[in-house]
């Protein structure tokens, strides 16, 4: 999913690029895209933290 709004995001500027009187209308688009892909990155960097953290946790747990 993070992949796609990245993705998406980049299209828009492709858009914009190509097609500048239309810039007002795909702005929003482009801002939607990367506020999405950026909501999901923080996502993916708190599981990977409480992953990280639950690992070491383990590790410390388990007898020498």
């Amino acid at each position: 999913e993070m992949q796609a709004s990245v993705s998406e995001a980049e299209h828009y500027q492709h858009l914009i690029s190509q097609f500048p009187d239309a810039e007002s209308d795909i702005t929003p688009l482009l801002q939607a895209a990367i506020e999405r892909g950026g909501t999901l990155k923080g996502q993916w960097d708190a599981n990977t933290r409480i992953r990280h953290s639950l690992i070491a946790k383990a590790d410390q747990e388990v007898p020498a």
